[in-house]
């Protein structure tokens, strides 16, 4: 090791960072890799629980990170906690990792029920529901379309894992098991526990690293997509946090992670990502049931807020890093206008069938210089599954959205402060379903899966107890 005064002299320090950030987090595909495997993880482990969900989700999230970090091949033990690792299992381990990562997800799955039908046994009222239903057809139609693809590609059949995942799985588990207000409210603590250390590990890096403002930051290698979804996601639920308890620590505690979330959501420069953030967060303020006044106060201290940022002389390298993504905007108009066009050309050639699963991946190939996808999961689905898809998965995503414009009236007609749960989740499938229009493919629009799958179980939560309230009353 070369000695102090070197030029290729490294304190311990600066080891450590090359080894652990550079390294292993190159093993990682991306931040939603191991974001959503805390995530997921914590949300079925804090299911057992009726107290402490944050703290026990902060002490998880920080104990998974810090084993990842410290022992790269801990990696294969990731989709043990739900989430797909296969690309991250077969770079870090060189292993087949198909086979291994399903046996696991499985055996997850299987082993959080079990856990919780143990300790609560008289959770079985569940009864399938339409969304269940047009789920598993859905789910049928890809499969099918998958083996029968005109152009298979290996990338299509893992990608029919991803959906089983994301949206088969959740919806039929968070269905059945989610039965009170306080669980759904323990999701937002996790995700809100994951988004926290995400945001720490977000300023170790770039005080490292110090990224200049015209470079895209990413906490792993590649588009920095996932992370700021991830990060829009987390400022959305960081205003329910603020709003939901009254504790003066939480809500310091809730205005720090929304001005972290929104820090570095600027400096991944994803529009899709921003977009979706703004259509959300104006949704939710103006919906939330406190006075007008207290609505124009917040919007005035938080414009001032803004101004005062932005005229200092610290923000002057933000604002060209935002001038940036707006000549940027142009270019990625005209990009997704000719990948609609493409997309719209195959459609005319096969309209019913479509091409299958991974078919539209061989057929833009010899088109492009990368393999892009429609940017538009309609097109995609239409592309793909023809018609009979198309038809499936409208029928699934206008169900969520009819059920989620229920769960807001039902917010506006009651006064329990408990029901703006309902109203956060209808505004995460609102965000997830402005941003699946301009950005992302099927598998990667992981939180619109998600959010379908939340919002049907608490529309179904709901419904239950209706019926509970009638039978009571006689």
């Amino acid at each position: 090791m070369p000695k102090f005064g070197h030029a290729n002299y490294q304190n311990p320090f600066e080891r450590f960072f090359n080894y652990y950030f550079i390294n292993v987090t190159k093993t990682m595909d991306n931040i939603r890799d191991w974001a959503f495997a805390i995530f997921l993880g914590a949300v079925f482990g804090l299911m057992v629980y009726k107290h402490w969900a944050l703290p026990i989700g902060l002490a998880f999230s920080l104990i998974l990170i810090l084993f990842v970090l410290r022992f790269p091949y801990f990696a294969i033990v990731m989709p043990f906690y739900g989430v797909f690792f296969t690309r991250s299992l077969h770079v870090a381990a060189g292993i087949n990792y198909n086979l291994l990562s399903w046996f696991l997800l499985v055996v997850f799955y299987a082993f959080a029920v079990l856990v919780i039908l143990h300790r609560r046994p008289n959770i079985i009222d569940f009864t399938p529901n339409a969304a269940v239903w047009i789920s598993t057809v859905f789910l049928c139609i890809y499969i099918m379309y998958a083996l029968l693809a005109k152009y298979p590609v290996p990338w299509s059949y893992k990608a029919v894992g991803h959906l089983i995942i994301l949206d088969f799985i959740p919806l039929i588990v968070l269905t059945m098991i989610l039965t009170d207000h306080t669980e759904f409210e323990k999701i937002a603590l996790a995700y809100i526990a994951t988004i926290t250390v995400i945001i720490l590990i977000s300023i170790f890096k770039y005080r490292v690293v110090a990224p200049s403002f015209l470079q895209r930051f990413n906490l792993v290698q590649g588009p920095p997509t996932s992370y700021g979804r991830s990060l829009a996601v987390g400022g959305i639920f960081s205003v329910w946090l603020f709003n939901r308890y009254k504790k003066v620590l939480i809500k310091a505690f809730a205005i720090l992670i929304f001005a972290g979330c929104i820090y570095f959501l600027l400096k991944t420069g994803t529009r899709g990502s921003l977009g979706g953030f703004i259509i959300g967060f104006v949704i939710y303020f103006l919906l939330l049931k406190i006075p007008w006044w207290k609505k124009i106060l917040a919007a005035l201290v938080f414009a001032g807020i803004i101004i005062v940022y932005f005229k200092s002389g610290v923000a002057a390298t933000m604002v060209m890093r935002i001038k940036s993504a707006i000549k940027g905007l142009e270019v990625a108009t005209i990009t997704r206008i000719y990948l609609y066009k493409i997309a719209i050309e195959h459609i005319k050639q096969s309209p019913w069938i479509g091409v299958g699963v991974g078919g539209y991946h061989n057929l833009v190939t010899h088109l492009l210089y990368y393999n892009y996808y429609p940017h538009n999961m309609p097109l995609e689905v239409w592309v793909e599954l023809g018609i009979i898809g198309l038809v499936t998965y409208a029928s699934l995503v206008i169900l969520t959205l009819v059920r989620g414009i229920k769960i807001v009236i039902n917010y506006f007609r009651t006064e329990n402060p408990k029901y703006e749960m309902g109203l956060l989740l209808s505004v995460l499938f609102i965000f997830g379903l402005a941003v699946s229009q301009i950005s992302g493919n099927i598998p990667w629009n992981y939180h619109f899966w998600f959010s379908i799958a939340l919002v049907n179980a608490y529309y179904v939560l709901l419904k239950r107890e209706t019926k509970n309230a009638r039978v009571q009353n006689g």
